[in-house]
Formats: structure tokens, sequence, C-alpha cells
């Protein structure tokens, strides 16, 4: 199964997990839910071009992925910022280990 359909195929209870594993708080998985309500009639390739961190996160949470989210979600799982643990919390709960992530980037 390729990595857009694992993170499309969360479960909101492992997606929740995983953003409280993050560290996220309450509010952030709030604005979470804010955000991907907002954007819910917006096509993804519309949104994509541009995303913000805060977005990627929303539309994974929403279950709205497609190639492009999931790569944005790899690549800001390996940076070394403090939104990296949240997104590699993501392909954690998605089942998505290291080597996954080569043979299918």
């Amino acid at each position: 199964m390729s990595i857009r359909n694992r993170l499309a195929a969360l479960e909101s209870r492992k997606l929740m997990t995983a953003v409280s594993k993050s560290g996220a708080a309450e509010q952030l998985t709030k604005q979470l839910q804010n955000t991907a309500e907002r954007m819910r009639d917006t096509p993804l390739s519309q949104l994509t071009a541009n995303v913000s961190p805060v977005e990627v996160a929303a539309l994974i949470l929403d279950g709205r992925v497609d190639e492009e989210v999931a790569r944005k979600c790899i690549e800001l799982s390996k940076q070394s910022v403090s939104n990296a643990k949240l997104f590699q919390c993501f392909l954690d709960a998605a089942g998505c280990s290291q080597t996954n992530l080569t043979e299918n980037s």
C-alpha cells in the first residue's frame, strides 16, 4: 500500500493518538479540525501548491491525502524543526517505516 493510501486510511483514533504523542495541545487539535473544515470544499489541486505545515496536518486529519500531501508529510517529517515530530508520528501511525519511505518516495 502506498504512503498516500496509508495516510488517507488512518483511523480517527490513530490520528488523535499521533497528535497527542507529538506533544500537540488540545488547542492545536482544534485548530487542525477547524482548518480541515474550512478547506473541505476546496479541491486538493488548489490547496497543495503553497500548503503550510498546519494545512498538511489538517488535510491528513481529514483523510484528504493525495501524492503531494504525502510528499509534503514526508518532507516535513525529515526537517529539523519542531513540527517534524508531528509528521513523523503521522507516518508511524500509518505504518510507514523509514524503509517504506525510501522505497515509495
